[in-house]
This record gives structure tokens, sequence and C-alpha cells, in this order.
């Protein structure tokens, strides 16, 4: 009974371990979803801070050097990239990719870079549908490519169906941009 007792201990833990491990990345996944969510809101709320009282954002401007020499990009998502003897700041989401402010008259995009399906289709949801009008949301575009062109067309906030199809590049491939007025 000794060795049957051992060997069945071990299946039960093994099953126990993989049990954990799958509920730990599902908790961790939604963990940074709500963290990007927050993330994108808070830059969001303090373009508008920052830019209170501005005629315009700029040409197609980069916001994000700006915003960082503002103290308006939380210590958490700052970074930089060194090329040559030149250092330019730059802001990480929680998933690792890219974040991208652009300006341009008196709209602007946060462009979240390098996530997967699932959650490219989470926060273009959150943004979309009655949310859209709380956050002064006039487009949200999927792609596979930086995005460093504000859409300056007629307001259109796609449907969650449009979202999810678009939302299909693939692991950590989706570009997901919310052009905010």
């Amino acid at each position: 009974m000794g060795i049957v007792a051992a060997i069945l201990g071990i299946i039960i833990g093994a099953f126990v371990l993989a049990w954990t491990q799958g509920m730990f990345g599902d908790g961790t996944s939604k963990f940074d979803e709500v963290q990007t969510f927050e993330l994108v809101s808070r830059l969001r709320a303090n373009v508008k801070e920052g830019f209170f009282g501005q005629s315009t954002y700029g040409t197609n401007a980069n916001l994000v050097p700006t915003l960082t020499a503002m103290g308006k990009v939380p210590g958490s998502a700052r970074s930089s990239v060194t090329a040559g003897s030149t250092t330019t700041a730059t802001i990480v989401s929680p998933y690792g990719g890219n974040i991208l402010i652009v300006g341009n008259g008196r709209r602007f995009h946060i462009s979240v870079e390098d996530i997967g399906d699932e959650a490219c289709f989470n926060l273009g949801k959150r943004f979309s549908g009655g949310a859209a009008a709380d956050f002064g949301v006039v487009n949200i575009e999927v792609g596979s490519a930086a995005d460093t062109t504000v859409n300056t067309a007629a307001p259109a906030v796609p449907d969650l169906a449009a979202i999810q199809t678009a939302c299909a590049q693939g692991a950590d491939a989706n570009h997901i941009t919310i052009t905010f007025r």
C-alpha cells in the first residue's frame, strides 16, 4: 500500500500544481488587462491636463517626451531607448510593448503595441459603446504596425464585433489605437 499511496500522492500533487499554475496564469493575464486599461485611462487624463489651455497637440507630434518631462507618465511605465548619444523617453505597457501617444490638432491617440488578440479585444471593448462618449473616444483602430498618424476623419467608433474581428492579428501582434478628442 505504501508505493500505491506514494504514486497516488505524486499524481494528486501534479494535478494540484497544474491547477494552481493555470489559475495563476489567468489571474496574471486579468491583472495585466486591468493595469493596461488603468494606464491608458490615466495617460488620457494626463494628456488633457498637461495640454489644458493649449490650442493644439501639435501636428502628428510624439507627446511621450513632453509628458515624461512634465511628470505625467507613471514611474512603473517609464522607459527609454538610447540610439548613439540620444536617449528617447518611451512608455511600456504591462504586456511589454510600447505605448505611443501622438497629437494632431485637437485630437490625440494612445496606441498600445504588441498585445494578444484577447487583450486587444478586451481593451477595445472598454473604450467602445456607451463608454466611448464618456472617454471622448472618436475612433478605435487595430493594425499590425505602429500608428504614428492621428486619425482626423469623422468620428467612427466600431462596434464590438468589428473590434473582435480586427483584434485577430495573432499572439502579441495587435496594435490598438484609441483616438480621443
